[in-house]
């Protein structure tokens, strides 16, 4: 069998990384000051192990996804696990700061094959 064809999927378990809080502040106040979005993206793709720990920390119900826009006008999700009261929840990175989740993959340029939405 020939691998020629087969190439790495970019649909992996590390798609997604945490944020610092002063990151993701400064990409929403860029979407809700109305910063131009000069990259229009369709979807974002976050592997389930990035969201099952937003789920998984004390406290979260669900998730908030923020929208956002950073200094080159690309559009962003910044994703935080949610208390039942609708607070977010800050996680703790390995330097102990809090974080949200971003950096997703964007559609386009990275959008999945057959997708039965069109895209």
């Amino acid at each position: 069998m020939s691998t020629a064809n087969l190439t790495k999927s970019p649909f992996t378990t590390t798609a997604g990384k945490l944020i610092t809080l002063d990151v993701a502040n400064k990409l929403i106040e860029g979407h809700k000051t109305g910063k131009k979005i000069l990259t229009v993206v369709d979807s974002y793709y976050f592997d389930k192990d990035q969201i099952q720990n937003l789920l998984d920390q004390y406290g979260a119900a669900g998730i908030r996804i923020h929208f956002g826009v950073d200094d080159e006008g690309n559009q962003k999700l910044i994703i935080f696990p949610a208390s039942e009261n609708g607070i977010n929840i800050f996680v703790k990175n390995e330097e102990g700061f809090d974080t949200g989740l971003d950096f997703g993959l964007p559609c386009p340029p990275i959008c999945g094959h057959g997708d039965p939405t069109g895209n």
